[in-house]
């Protein structure tokens, strides 16, 4: 994982980190990839790191959507976490 990509995912713990401090019972996180072109399929960089962290603090990621954002020229994934009970 690249140096961007990992102060990203950093940067996206400590925002799930902080819910959990503040006693969210739900963590909407949006997360944009690096691609510059859509590639139609393959991972996205650091994302699985990200789901894997906040699960391994207490979250379950509950739903996940993905769009391509034309005119960012990348694409964005929506995740829905619910603190595990």
């Amino acid at each position: 994982m690249g140096i961007f990509t990992r102060a990203k995912v950093a940067g996206a713990v400590a925002d799930a980190k902080k819910a959990l401090e503040e006693g969210r019972r739900i963590f909407v996180a949006r997360y944009w990839d690096e691609v510059v072109a859509f590639q139609g399929t393959g991972a996205i960089a650091g994302a699985a790191d990200f789901i894997e962290q906040c699960e391994e603090l207490g979250w379950r990621l509950e739903q996940a959507s993905y769009s391509w954002v034309p005119e960012k020229k990348r694409g964005v994934q929506v995740l829905v976490f619910r603190r595990r009970s």
